[in-house]
């Protein structure tokens, strides 16, 4: 499976009908996800016209910052999808931001803002180990450091963070699997994510 193919589940396995039992394999779990909605996932990121970590971050519709608001909103709902069907007085599945500025690579000494969303889902069992998808949601046009003109950005990578969608397909009800579906601000700090979503963490 390719970089970009494998973290799209994000977002569409954290929709998938957080009802049944789990899935003996990753093709049952496939099979929960919204093509659909998939795309339209996508198509939303894109239409952001560029998510750079330079890009405007208060634009209600454009830039990183949309993105960003559009993303927890969306790993939000997938969330409270899952602790609605969890046991009553359990809430298995949150939500959390790990923000932090950092100076930009590659000869740009300009410090930016950047925020990972991390969605877990806590098995019952922790001996059944842990799963982490991840896909970067940032941007980049042919000069990675302007982020001002336009870099949709569909495949490199709006496709990455759809691996939302895993959340509420990979969260059954009764999943005995713990889970973490990271949306790192780039590449780059998607072993940050990983890291801090480690069981010992």
């Amino acid at each position: 499976m390719s970089l970009h193919a494998a973290p799209l589940l994000l977002l569409a396995l954290a929709r998938a009908t957080p009802d049944g039992p789990e899935p003996a394999d990753v093709s049952a779990l496939l099979a929960r996800v919204d093509r659909a909605r998939l795309e339209r996932d996508v198509r939303t990121l894109a239409g952001f016209g560029t998510r750079h970590p330079l890009s405007s971050r208060d634009d209600p519709a454009r830039g990183v910052g949309a993105a960003r608001r559009w993303l927890l909103q969306e790993f939000t709902a997938a969330a409270n999808a899952a602790n609605a069907a969890a046991e009553k007085g359990k809430t298995p599945a949150s939500v959390r931001v790990q923000a932090f500025d950092q100076r930009m690579a590659r000869g740009n000494t300009t410090v930016a803002h950047f925020e990972n969303f991390i969605f877990e889902f806590t098995g019952s069992d922790p001996a059944r180990g842990l799963w982490i998808v991840g896909g970067h949601y940032d941007s980049r046009c042919k000069d990675e450091n302007d982020g001002v003109q336009d870099a949709p950005g569909a495949d490199d990578d709006a496709s990455g963070p759809p691996s939302r969608s895993s959340s509420r397909a990979a969260s059954p009800a009764r999943s005995r699997r713990r889970r973490s579906c990271c949306a790192p601000s780039t590449a780059r700090s998607a072993a940050s994510s990983a890291a801090t979503s480690s069981p010992d963490s």
